[in-house]
């Protein structure tokens, strides 16, 4: 039962399947159609009624959003990952914890549990660069032992902590294990491990600003405390420099808090790809990261890195104060965003459930792979859009609140999918046409087309089809071929045939109310022809009763009466004769031959008067009865039947 069948209940054809079950049908009256299987998007078995296997893109050829086939979301080109001011960016799941970004005070924040900011980092404004943190600093450092904690983790690395002056040959270490020629000088400070250094032996303009070490206070500037108690201090109230003992500091050293404005780092410029920033963290030449006015850079030698905020789990929150947050808009690296795992929430926009792998646009629970909540109004372009990058041709999707599917191009609707039948509807609005008129010839257009069987190239099983051949059709209606602009292949309007064949319909209908009309004549007319051969019998019965000659003679020549005989033989193959009579000067005459919807097939011209006969001879004729009539001047004068076998 496998192929196209026309199913005349129903009024459709159907594309079959093994089971006889329709898989696809076209109602052309009626103009429904209706799918019933799985359609899949690079999925030749889907596994659900819609399927997609592969990357999925939406944008533009160069600046978009893909999710892969693993379920990821990059962004290429310029396209960004927004989200509104003064609010998560992201943000841990039934949790306070996450990244805000608080427009009001223009910084990033990393609330903790209570939703109070654990880190701020200043992006805009008189406080960009500016960070704040409530708990510990650490660099490779031990938690509890300090505020700010870094520890050297290779002995490549000469420091825990380094900041560097305008001259390269300036400098300020923490944790430091010392080398020959350090800071690239020709300072000599063997493998002396030393807390704190301060370099500074390049040439200036003047020495009242070269300094190794500068410490400011109104108590005591800087301190130097052994572990055995012996302490120094620099820049004292009333001293320079004070020791207390030969190698000791007595006493304790007390810190105050660190407050939101402890620490600010601002060169004025970023620096150049491949450079780093005001704020070093990693090895300088190597692995590292750079913190330099509003942004955070990665790099490696000479090159960007890959950036990772907590590859070993644990939620990470951006821009959740608010604010725009642009990921990769140079387009010069990826971004892999969850790939460990772990849901994503991108402006309270696109959300991901990743443990069901769901990704759900203003959804935050999707309920399926890709769900799309749009807000309601198609003048507002809401839906899905699909836009060509040369000439901004657009197509877009929209779901009605009536339940029908939409399809729009450039703002216009083109056709809905019904919500309960799920047949295509196409947009055919008296207020969208013009130069309406009824198609001219239409019968005989159709009689010249040509139905072919086929299978498709790149089908491997070899399916049979069936239709036209564009080409061949174009020579005929050219206007239900389209080429394809940029492929050159044709397509053809199967649609726009069902009111042509309607129009051929109609046609036929009328035609046969015709037929049926002059059938009715011809009927009336033999009913009428009976009736005088009934009555002239009648009469030669009467007046010949008495002469058996006179009657025959007159039976052989009626008086001024036209007369129809029986065709010999009855029935007929090949050939047949019919007897006649034509009275003189009774005008043109001819016997006429018609199939039983009253269409002449034949006609035989009758020239001779009195009684004769014609021969009647068909050429190739199918079985079945037929009517004959002599007809005088055009009139009809008598039908008869007979039957051809």
């Amino acid at each position: 039962m496998l192929g196209l069948f026309f199913n005349s209940t129903d009024t459709r054809f159907e594309f079959r399947d093994l089971a006889a079950a329709a898989e696809l049908s076209i109602n052309p009256i009626g103009q429904i159609s209706n799918f019933r299987g799985k359609l899949g998007v690079g999925a030749p078995n889907p596994a659900s009624s819609f399927q997609v296997i592969g990357n999925a893109r939406i944008g533009t050829a160069a600046n978009y959003a893909e999710v892969d086939a693993s379920g990821n979301l990059r962004f290429f080109g310029t396209s960004r990952y927004i989200v509104p001011g003064n609010t998560y960016a992201f943000q841990a799941l039934s949790s306070s914890i996450g990244l805000f970004f608080n427009q009001s005070l223009n910084r990033f924040e990393f609330l903790n549990s209570s939703g109070t900011p654990a880190w701020t980092l200043g992006a805009t404004g008189t406080g960009v660069g500016d960070m704040t943190v409530t708990g510990e600093i650490r660099a490779g450092g031990t938690s509890g032992q300090a505020r700010i904690n870094a520890a050297t983790t290779a002995t490549s690395q000469q420091a825990a902590v380094r900041g560097r002056g305008i001259n390269d040959f300036t400098g300020g270490y923490l944790g430091v294990l010392g080398s020959t020629a350090f800071d690239g000088s020709a300072l000599s400070i063997g493998n002396n491990e030393i807390g704190a250094l301060g370099i500074s032996t390049g040439s200036t303009s003047s020495v009242n600003d070269n300094y190794g070490l500068y410490g400011y206070s109104d108590n005591v500037a800087v301190r130097g405390l052994h572990t055995g108690g012996n302490f120094a201090d620099l820049g004292r109230s009333d001293f320079g420099l004070f020791v207390s003992g030969p190698s000791r500091l007595a006493g304790a050293l007390t810190a105050d808090a660190v407050s939101a404005a402890s620490m600010t780092v601002n060169n004025g410029l970023d620096p150049a790809p491949g450079l780093d920033g005001p704020l070093l963290v990693g090895v300088p030449g190597g692995f590292r990261m750079s913190v330099f006015e509003s942004a955070i850079q990665t790099a490696n030698a000479g090159g960007p890195a890959a950036l990772e905020i907590n590859p070993y789990g644990g939620n990470v929150n951006i821009g959740q104060g608010g604010g725009s947050v642009n990921i990769a808009t140079l387009g010069s690296g990826n971004v892999a965003i969850a790939t460990g795992g772990g849901d994503i929430n991108l402006g309270s926009v696109l959300y991901t459930d990743f443990s069901i792998n769901r990704v759900g646009v203003r959804d935050i629970t999707p309920e399926y792979t890709l769900t799309v909540r749009h807000p309601t109004g198609t003048l507002t372009r809401n839906g899905i859009a699909i836009v060509n990058e040369l000439n901004n041709t657009t197509w877009h999707l929209y779901s009605f609140i009536d339940g029908d599917f939409g399809l729009f191009n450039s703002d216009s609707l083109k056709g809905k999918f019904d919500n309960v039948s799920g047949l295509y509807l196409a947009t055919s609005d008296l207020r969208l046409k013009a130069g309406i008129r009824t198609p001219d010839a239409v019968s005989t257009r159709l009689a010249k087309l040509q139905p072919r069987q086929y299978t498709y190239r790149s089908d491997p099983d070899q399916h049979t089809y069936y239709g036209f051949i564009a080409q061949e059709l174009e020579q005929v209606f050219p206007e239900l071929v389209h080429q394809d602009q940029e492929t050159g292949l044709r397509t053809v309007s199967y649609t726009e045939l069902i009111p042509l064949l309607v129009s051929v319909w109609q046609e036929g209908q009328a035609e046969q109310r015709t037929n049926k009309a002059q059938l009715l004549d011809l009927q009336d007319n033999l009913a009428q022809a009976i009736r005088r051969i009934e009555s002239l019998e009648s009469a030669l019965s009467v007046c010949c009763q008495g002469s058996t000659g006179q009657q025959n003679k007159a039976l052989e020549t009626p008086a001024g009466a036209a007369t129809l005989g029986q065709n010999i033989p009855n029935p007929f193959q090949a050939s047949t004769t019919i007897p006649y009579f034509l009275p003189p000067a009774a005008g043109a005459a001819e016997i006429r031959i018609m199939d039983l919807q009253g269409k002449v097939r034949e006609r035989l011209t009758i020239a001779q008067e009195g009684a004769g006969t014609a021969v009647f001879q068909h050429q190739g004729w199918e079985q079945g009865t037929y009517f004959y009539g002599l007809f005088i001047q055009g009139k009809p004068v008598q039908v008869r039947e007979m039957i051809l076998q």
